[in-house]
């Protein structure tokens, strides 16, 4: 477990709709308020395990795993690479509690906390990055791919977990409607190549939620885009 002494409040500002302007006093006050109380209550953890793959015509074997990754666009993100990590992290079930007790009560600090939490998880995930980093040098790295973007299925989602172990390590599970629980959590994987990343835009095409999302809407890009 991992400790947030603060949270990126300009990234959960986006979340909740006010871009880069300036919150008002009462706004901002419901943030610096719901800031304190989630990082009180927050139980931040990571696991990850790195993997060699297989490349094949129609997909990926995570070798020594039961988890074959299928889809063009996984296989364009891992293209060139040898290895690939398996992460997943999770801020704990209180934030899911504390989000519920506010959508009963107040719902601006319902959003705000929601909105917080989602900036702590891209947190938590950019730390457990710098960690890779360090453990895999000189391998290259790619940027997080999960489970769900492009036309990589979100029904790996399960043994995608199963195989990190995850519900016992960080107390990370998914429903049978792949709805992880804890919600505020991530699963991504890294690619590891030998020979420096191509620089490729990660782009909202490869997104399931293109269609829907907020930020695209208001001609904003999501955390990592």
């Amino acid at each position: 477990m991992i400790n947030l002494d603060t949270i990126n409040k300009t990234e959960a500002m986006r979340y909740m709709g006010l871009g880069t302007s300036e919150p008002d006093k009462q706004i901002s006050e419901i943030i610096d308020k719901c800031e304190k109380q989630l990082i009180k209550i927050i139980r931040p953890a990571y696991t990850y395990a790195i993997f060699d793959i297989k490349h094949l015509d129609n997909n990926i074997e995570v070798k020594g795993t039961p988890l074959v990754l299928t889809g063009n666009s996984v296989k364009q993100h891992l293209d060139g690479c040898i290895k690939v990590v398996l992460l997943a992290a999770t801020l704990g079930i209180e934030a899911d509690k504390l989000i519920k007790r506010f959508q009963v009560s107040d719902l601006t600090s319902a959003l705000a906390t929601d909105s917080l939490a989602s900036a702590a998880i891209e947190q938590v995930c950019n730390l457990a990055e710098e960690e890779i980093r360090e453990k895999v040098s000189p391998l290259n790295m790619t940027w997080r791919f999960s489970p769900g973007y492009g036309d990589l299925p979100l029904e790996l989602q399960r043994t995608f977990l199963t195989v990190l172990n995850a519900q016992k390590r960080i107390g990370l599970t998914v429903t049978d409607s792949l709805i992880m629980l804890p919600s505020k959590s991530v699963t991504a994987l890294i690619g590891l190549s030998e020979k420096p990343i191509e620089k490729r835009r990660q782009g909202c095409a490869i997104c399931n939620l293109k269609n829907s999302c907020q930020f695209r809407k208001r001609g904003e890009r999501c955390v990592g885009y």
